[in-house]
């Protein structure tokens, strides 16, 4: 009887020690469930707060955990600001990676334009452009291209702060700005003053390649890379225009409009290939600068009616 009782007890202990075991495997999964719901909210936060791609914001749960499983698995990451930063810089590697095809477009705008210098054809396609204008314009001219350049640019930097989400922040995006600028003025200057090509109202000999083209169409390339293709068509008109105003107040060829917006889209996808280069070399990373609101803008137009110049003042607050 006693030996009864005592195998009894053995068994209960027995099925209480697997309960146990069962329970801490459940509360062990749990715990990982939990910890995986959390480490997918932060990422997502994460990115959702550095507006850096609008796919990896709305990415569903099963791609973000394939993404996420293999580097959490095998810890190749010490801290997860560590693990958001490379999935940021992941998000951005095709933007910024440098692809031969993507020199192509830029290449044969600026080889259309320098086609004049080769062929008659161009030649006579130009005076064809420049009579046409001409007889369109009369005496009236419309000088609003010597502005209007800028405008794609100032679209880059300041967009974000009316609700459109920008891929990088502002401290990246002004770097992304001064190296297209800095890109576009080298090629356009150089250029012109080397080939020394004479303008239609034979003003000066730096007709070849239009500066005010190529600052228009930088403008509007930077703003497709940033803000996609609905923000880039709207920039890509404004530089359109810019370069038919070119024409239509007698400062530039056709060719030289052709050239000037292929120096510029070229000269923006420059500029983002740089900014990888720049994050390492200035600690970008670092800075940690996020997306805020604006809290004021003000734009103050002067002009100087003596010097018959105009321009505009732009302030934001955030």
């Amino acid at each position: 009887m006693f030996i009864r009782i005592q195998f009894f007890i053995l068994l209960l202990y027995a099925a209480m020690a697997r309960a146990t075991e069962v329970r801490d495997s459940a509360a062990v999964g749990d715990s990982l469930a939990s910890e995986r719901r959390q480490q997918r909210q932060y990422i997502r936060r994460e990115v959702a707060s550095q507006f850096v791609s609008l796919e990896d914001i709305y990415m569903d749960d099963d791609t973000l955990e394939s993404v996420m499983k293999p580097r959490l698995r095998h810890r190749r990451y010490a801290t997860r600001d560590e693990y958001a930063r490379q999935l940021r810089e992941e998000a951005h590697r095709g933007v910024y990676e440098f692809k031969v095809g993507r020199l192509i477009i830029p290449s044969m705008f600026i080889a259309f334009g320098s086609w004049r210098f080769t062929d008659n054809w161009m030649v006579s396609a130009n005076e064809g452009v420049r009579s046409g204008m001409e007889s369109l314009r009369s005496n009236n001219y419309f000088h609003a291209d010597d502005y209007i350049q800028y405008l794609p640019a100032a679209a880059h930097l300041g967009i974000e702060y009316f609700g459109v989400p920008a891929r990088n922040n502002i401290v990246e995006r002004l770097f992304i700005t001064a190296n297209s600028w800095a890109v576009m003025g080298v090629l356009v200057n150089a250029t012109k003053y080397s080939v020394g090509s004479l303008r239609p109202d034979k003003s000066s000999h730096n007709s070849f390649p239009s500066g005010h083209t190529a600052t228009a169409f930088m403008g509007a390339e930077m703003v497709r890379i940033q803000y996609g293709a609905v923000a880039g068509i709207s920039s890509y008109t404004v530089a359109t225009l810019t370069g038919i105003l070119r024409m239509y107040n007698n400062r530039h060829w056709l060719n030289d409009v052709i050239a000037g917006a292929g120096i510029g889209i070229l000269s923006a996808r420059i500029g983002n290939w740089l900014l990888p280069l720049e994050r390492r070399w200035f600690k970008l990373d670092r800075l940690n600068v996020k997306h805020r609101k604006i809290e004021s803008v003000a734009i103050v137009p002067t002009c100087n009616i003596g010097q018959e110049s105009f321009a505009t003042n732009l302030s934001i607050t955030f």
